[in-house]
């Protein structure tokens, strides 16, 4: 679309007069644009850019035809777009029609029904003589630092709430407690051995073997259902997060699918959404489980060594070290797995809906789309690589 209107309108139609009608928020906000009649709220805006201030007419409208600021000759792109930058810059004034202008079927407020999520969405000016502004869509951008608490927030919330999270700590606990409980009924009836006859020993055999099938058999089942409620909260979230997301894509402005290519929202449906349904329920299982299996190991360590347990002090500092420069290369790695994911999805898009036309073009331009999509698997898959290595 972008180099539709520099290259085409602002080019090979510069000496013809253009009426365009278009949801663009850049081509509308362009200098070039001479006369505009935008719908706003269900009115008709017109918004005329000129030299000078015209008369009014009976109508109540600006009586203004299109300028022809243009040579006849076979002037250059910048001789012709010079007088009419000077032209837009002086003066753009908007009026709207005296005349009761034509209602929109739908009512005035329509418009504050889009979706919060997109209310501060930043439109970006179109700006002639800068590169990136030329772009109608720019590259997607990736966060950089720690992930924002929000996010964390909005997860768990959509998770349950605090009320899950407590119910996975009382689980936990219940499990590490029957687990240590189990560690230390074998202890004792093997320290029972050294003060029992063999015959007494074996006497009590069966009933320290009951007790200790009965607290591993409480173990299996409290990981059993940690298991269940973890996932089960995982599909939960994964399912509102899912929902508020189509929402928002419902109801979002025209303008964020003229600067979001098809593949970027794809990425989202496919490779996030994935991962909260899979990836994420593993990575908090195996979490909390580390972290509670370690709190109760130190737990039992301190208690049975005595003060000799601080010497574990360094040790913690050190597994805290190493865990700070792993996180870093790792969590950067992932984003840029994500972010090269997008183009991948995008020009597979394009590339099915425009299969005729790249064809027509002959083998040359297929050849190029191939080469194309070979970049970009490349990409994608060097991230994937690196960030398995950093795994490791």
């Amino acid at each position: 679309q972008n180099e539709i209107f520099t290259k085409c309108f602002l080019g090979l139609l510069r000496h013809k007069t253009i009426v365009l009608v278009t949801h663009s928020p850049e081509i509308i906000a362009s200098k070039f644009i001479d006369r505009a009649i935008e719908v706003k709220a269900g009115q008709l805006v017109e918004r005329v850019v000129t030299r000078k201030v015209p008369a009014l007419t009976s109508r109540g409208i600006m009586a203004l035809p299109l300028h022809r600021l243009y040579r006849n000759d076979d002037s250059t792109i910048h001789e012709v777009l010079s007088p009419l930058m000077d032209v837009a810059v002086r003066s753009a004034v908007t009026v709207q029609n005296c005349v009761e202008p034509p209602r929109s079927p739908f009512p005035a407020g329509f418009e504050s029904n889009a979706s919060p999520m997109f209310e501060d969405c930043h439109v970006q000016q179109f700006d002639e003589f800068n590169p990136r502004s030329r772009r109608l869509v720019q590259d997607e951008e990736r966060q950089h630092g720690r992930v924002a608490t929000h996010v964390f927030r909005d997860c768990m919330q959509a998770a349950g709430g605090w009320p899950v999270f407590l119910y996975w700590v009382g689980l936990l606990t219940v499990w590490q407690c029957l687990m240590v409980a189990g560690d230390f009924w074998l202890s004792s009836w093997s320290s029972s051995a050294r003060t029992t006859s063999v015959a007494e020993f074996l006497r009590t055999a069966s009933f320290y073997l009951t007790v200790y099938s009965v607290l591993s058999l409480g173990s299996v089942v409290m990981t059993i259902f940690r298991t269940l409620s973890i996932y089960t909260a995982g599909m939960q979230a994964s399912r509102h997060l899912f929902d508020d997301m189509t929402q928002a894509l419902l109801r979002a402005p025209m303008k964020v699918f003229d600067t979001t290519p098809i593949g970027r929202i794809l990425n989202r449906y496919n490779n996030d959404i994935n991962t909260i349904d899979t990836t994420i329920p593993f990575g908090i299982s195996g979490l909390i489980s580390a972290i509670f299996n370690s709190l109760f190991v130190l737990g039992t360590t301190f208690y049975a060594i005595g003060s000799m347990g601080l010497l574990v002090v360094p040790l913690l500092f050190v597994y805290m070290v190493l865990g700070r420069h792993y996180i870093q290369p790792a969590r950067e790695m992932e984003r840029v797995n994500k972010t090269t994911k997008s183009p991948l999805l995008n020009l597979i898009a394009e590339m099915i809906d425009g299969s005729l036309v790249i064809r027509a073009y002959g083998n040359h331009q297929v050849q190029r789309f191939q080469r194309l999509h070979y970049r970009n698997i490349d990409a994608n898959n060097e991230a994937a690589l690196a960030s398995q290595v950093i795994a490791q």
